[in-house]
């Protein structure tokens, strides 16, 4: 069965975005790198945070709304300003997510938050990671919660069928959240163990109770002997 939906990141507030400015005549492109070439102290690459307003602050070109354009077409508009404004005629600019991450919980081996270099996961990549679905977890129940610019959309894929390849969901967008439900004898299983831990709990006050109350008979019979 052929794949037939592509993957695209959909620039989100809160992405930390690494851009590049490329040009046969690097001078007249160094300004508009001199950020990204700082780096912070630890070494790591220098991003730019999308603010809270889906704008990030660029050099020279300042306020740029991000939010909502996938990686390639906020490349695409940088080089037209660049261009279209005169500052660098021959500009190609890379734009790729460097907090990219999303996080794995529910009936998996190892739940965590998995983060990805290239920014991009597929659902069963990302199970992998977290050593897989556990023998309690439902593959053919694995919800997907995505948060849109302006609202979160919840998804549940069949990882038994050939269709979760064609699911806008199949590829993993930043701060997805994976949760695999657990079967429903692992309920039955996790509400019993509670009941359990309840009953006990009761159990105990009631000894509790029950002891201080001899206690306090004894006391007062004592007293009064």
């Amino acid at each position: 069965m052929e794949i037939t939906n592509s993957y695209t990141t959909v620039i989100q507030p809160g992405d930390l975005l690494y851009i590049y400015v490329y040009s046969q005549t690097p001078e007249s492109a160094y300004a508009f790198n001199e950020e990204t070439n700082k780096g912070t102290q630890d070494g790591q690459v220098r991003g730019y945070l999308v603010q809270s307003t889906g704008n990030l602050h660029f050099p020279i070109l300042g306020e740029i709304e991000a939010a909502g354009k996938t990686l390639g077409e906020l490349a695409d508009a940088l080089e037209r300003r660049l261009e279209n404004e005169n500052y660098v005629s021959d500009a190609i600019v890379t734009v790729t997510t460097l907090n990219y991450h999303v996080a794995v919980i529910g009936e998996v081996k190892h739940p965590r938050v998995l983060h990805s270099p290239n920014g991009r996961l597929t659902i069963f990549e990302a199970l992998a990671q977290c050593g897989d679905i556990t023998e309690y977890g439902l593959r053919t129940n694995v919800v997907v919660v995505r948060q849109n610019q302006d609202s979160q959309v919840v998804d549940t894929l069949d990882l038994t069928k050939m269709s979760v390849l064609s699911s806008p969901f199949y590829y993993l967008q930043q701060n997805d959240v994976v949760y695999v439900e657990p079967t429903e004898k692992r309920r039955r299983d996790a509400y019993r163990r509670e009941d359990w831990v309840q009953y006990m709990s009761m159990g105990v006050s009631a000894l509790n109770i029950a002891y201080r109350t001899i206690y306090s008979i004894v006391l007062f019979n004592s007293f009064y002997e």
